[in-house]
């Protein structure tokens, strides 16, 4: 047999797998469209995306009173189009469009649900673009219990949706609450008890009622009552404060 006839038989017998792979392809982005017709308008249904990657939620009634008809869909977004928009945001997941006919109007929130199948020490949230402020914006999110998937409600009747890492929570370096005092000005002199700071930090308490500020050294823990953050040697509440009065409110923070 020609070895041209060969090499054309073997790409034809090919052709096929190549054929199913690209359509395959294609329905993993191809959009979920729902139609809900005057019949099933009060009805709710979930939205799917190919090998469930992203849901998203109808609930029952979502329409405003009088919505006769909506179209509901829900489709891919290729990141390479939108990676400009990230800036520090890191995107973790396809990024997910849905969008609802500007002839239907919402009463009521939509819901999504995206797959998140990596392990990471890093805290996730969605993020949902604003295009008013070309922003990536937070939105009130939670992880499901397997931590598979991140789900929460979206904003508005159109938007482009993803899972973002979350910015690791800063230490607070300020703490409110309630602070009293004990006897101990011989020994401790300017000294404090806290259960926030180790012993050994300095820390600068202040009265909220006049502004006072006395600086002083955590030497033990306690105080053990709710409420109170910080039980200050009577030296040292003597300085933004009467003993007589017992208990004040204050701010502590770090001295560093």
């Amino acid at each position: 047999m020609p070895q041209r006839l060969k090499i054309a038989l073997c790409i034809l017998s090919i052709a096929p797998f190549f054929f199913s792979a690209a359509r395959a392809q294609t329905l993993s982005i191809s959009p979920v469209k729902v139609y809900f017709s005057e019949s099933s308008i009060t009805a709710g249904y979930t939205l799917k995306t190919e090998g469930d990657e992203c849901w998203l939620g109808v609930p029952n009634n979502s329409f405003a009173e009088g919505t006769t008809h909506a179209i509901v869909s829900l489709r891919l977004i290729k990141k390479k189009t939108v990676k400009n928009t990230f800036g520090d945001a890191v995107s973790l997941s396809p990024i997910f469009k849905f969008n609802i006919r500007k002839t239907a109007a919402l009463d009521q929130s939509l819901w999504i649900s995206i797959a998140w199948r990596k392990t990471t020490e890093q805290t996730y949230v969605l993020k949902q673009w604003n295009a008013d402020t070309s922003t990536w914006d937070d939105l009130n999110s939670t992880i499901t219990a397997d931590g598979l998937r991140v789900q929460g409600e979206v904003i508005g009747q159109s938007g482009m949706v993803g899972v973002f890492e979350a910015p690791k929570p800063e230490e607070a370096t300020t703490h409110s609450g309630k602070a009293s005092w004990f006897s101990g000005n011989s020994i401790n002199g300017y000294g404090s008890a806290m259960n926030i700071f180790p012993i050994g930090t300095k820390v600068r308490v202040t009265n909220t009622a006049n502004n006072k500020t006395v600086e002083t050294t955590i030497v033990s823990t306690g105080p053990f009552v709710p409420g109170r953050i910080i039980d200050l040697s009577k030296d040292a509440f003597n300085a933004i404060s009467n003993t007589s009065v017992g208990v004040i409110d204050v701010v502590v923070e770090e001295v560093k």
